[in-house]
């Protein structure tokens, strides 16, 4: 298998005129697909953060939710800052913003000063305003 699988075989062994392929997991402390098949049977599921089977209602894309937030902070340490304040903002909005490299041409285009003044740009206007009908577009955006 491919080296990002969390599963590697070994061996292919011939049981009675047929192959059968022996497994072995890579990390034997996480539980494998058959064990997770049947503790959902019984309303549970496995937390990677705490490494314990809990009930299926308090877990959600594989964590509990206090390890969901400490994976978040992790991610906001690490410099995912901008990530988050554009999911903020499309989300306050109902706006997308604009991609990094939409800013970086925009940026350019004004040599990093404001359309109206002198002064640097710090904030970004749309020319057609969202109120009406203007898109989150590098062609409707000024500094």
């Amino acid at each position: 298998m491919s080296d990002k699988s969390k599963i590697e075989w070994t061996t292919i062994v011939d049981r009675g005129g047929r192959r059968v392929r022996h497994y072995v997991r890579r990390d034997p402390n996480r539980p494998g697909q058959q064990q997770r098949r049947l503790m959902a049977a019984a309303g549970l599921a496995w937390c990677r953060g705490c490494s314990d089977w809990l009930p299926r209602s308090s877990v959600r894309s594989g964590v509990c939710r206090i390890h969901a937030n400490a994976e978040y902070r992790t991610q906001y340490a690490l410099g995912g800052k901008s990530a988050i304040a554009q999911r903020v903002h499309a989300r306050k909005r109902s706006v997308g913003a604009l991609p990094r490299i939409a800013i970086d041409h925009l940026t350019e285009q004004f040599r990093g000063r404001c359309t109206y003044c002198p002064a640097p740009a710090t904030t970004w206007d749309h020319v057609v305003p969202i109120s009406r009908g203007g898109l989150t577009t590098p062609g409707n955006m000024q500094s």
